[in-house]
């Protein structure tokens, strides 16, 4: 061994190659277990920077023919380079197909920037009736158009209050539905202010009340609903011409309350009850307040 070793072809040889040591490759059965996804959820891929991304997606089936040709699919087994190529192949794809189109169809029409002109021909079309508009406990909502927004809202509640005439339904002088109507239209009408402009002013309202004179309970909300500027004055219908002056007697009441409009309502309630009186007598042979 020794006189090997002198020999200085052998001892290159024997140096070079007999200790260097060598590690088995083993393959694995199955592939390598995927790394779980972060909980902030997938990979979000970043969009280019260009205004449109390009169509790079129109590639996609010979790109991904090529990297099988190499062999990243066929074993189970795929190195780095060819995954981090999938998945900028994926990204790519997913987002050309996800970009929006150049196309002028695309383009939307918002509706509060059109002119303002075709706007109000719009809310015309939408909300001014040729017929009396019918307001009644079921039906006393204002129109859907006028709840979709504040600017819209604003530019269509005088077209709709003082371009419609309404009649309101209050069955047995129900005094709710004509509490809730006024204060919607709150703005277009007022009983103490004197309107300069006749264009601001509320439709004609009428009343359809089935009964000629009102208990005397819902006579007095009514009438404290007027004193508070909630609702006008009670106008009798065309249809109604008193049958005994009943209906004269509610009209007259408002007119008693308008004149005392600065006092208060407690005072008031006194002097109508004697009226209440007074109209009673007048009509013994008719119906009475009650």
């Amino acid at each position: 061994m020794a006189n090997m070793l002198r020999n200085p072809a052998m001892k290159r040889a024997f140096t070079t190659t007999s200790f260097r040591p060598t590690r088995p490759q083993v393959k694995h059965p199955f592939p390598p277990t995927p790394r779980p996804t972060p909980r902030g959820g997938p990979v979000i891929c970043p969009a280019p920077t260009g205004s449109t991304p390009p169509n790079r997606h129109f590639g996609t089936g010979r790109r991904l023919e090529r990297l099988k040709d190499q062999g990243s699919f066929g074993d189970g087994f795929m190195d780095i380079g060819s995954f981090f190529q999938l998945r900028v192949l994926l990204c790519d794809c997913v987002v050309s197909m996800s970009a929006p189109s150049d196309s002028k169809t695309d383009k939307r029409c918002r509706f509060l920037e059109l002119a303002a002109e075709l706007r109000n021909r719009i809310y015309e079309h939408a909300l001014v009736e040729e017929h009396t508009i019918a307001i009644h406990r079921n039906n006393i909502t204002q129109p859907g158009l006028l709840r979709t927004c504040r600017q819209i809202r604003e530019e269509t509640r005088s077209m709709y209050y003082c371009g419609n005439n309404f009649k309101i339904e209050t069955g047995a002088y129900d005094v709710r539905p004509v509490k809730m109507f006024f204060k919607q239209a709150r703005g277009f009408w007022s009983n103490y202010d004197q309107y300069e402009n006749e264009v601001d002013r509320l439709g004609n309202v009428e009343y359809g009340i089935r009964h000629s004179k009102p208990p005397w309970d819902r006579a007095l909300k009514w009438l404290k609903a007027y004193h508070d500027n909630e609702t006008p004055p009670y106008v009798c219908p065309h249809t109604d011409h008193g049958y005994g002056g009943f209906c004269e007697d509610f009209a007259v009441a408002f007119d008693m309350v308008r004149a005392m409009a600065p006092f208060y309502w407690s005072g008031i309630e006194k002097v109508l009850e004697k009226y209440r009186e007074v109209a009673n007598e007048a009509y013994e042979e008719y119906e009475d307040w009650v």
